[in-house]
């Protein structure tokens, strides 16, 4: 015998920010315009990654996990003005 299943809603404000999708060209956008008053080198310690790591991601490069949880922590970093 089948029972439905009960969903309960889904709270957003315990939501971490690795679990929110967030689009990789959104990211590199938000990275160029950062660029355009930083240095790579300083923009690339600040994410928490290489300057050619950084470079190649600019690039189209697909980054490994932990690189994208890096990109990630730094965007919303961004948007929150921290």
């Amino acid at each position: 015998m089948n029972r439905p299943v009960t969903r309960q809603p889904l709270e957003t404000s315990g939501i971490q920010p690795e679990s929110v999708p967030v689009p990789t060209d959104e990211i590199r956008t938000a990275l160029r315009r950062y660029l355009e008053g930083e240095s790579l080198r300083q923009t690339a310690r600040e994410v928490g990654m290489s300057p050619t790591g950084l470079t190649n991601f600019l690039n189209g490069a697909t980054p490994f996990t932990p690189t994208v949880r890096k990109l990630k922590k730094w965007y919303e970093e961004q948007r929150q003005g921290t």
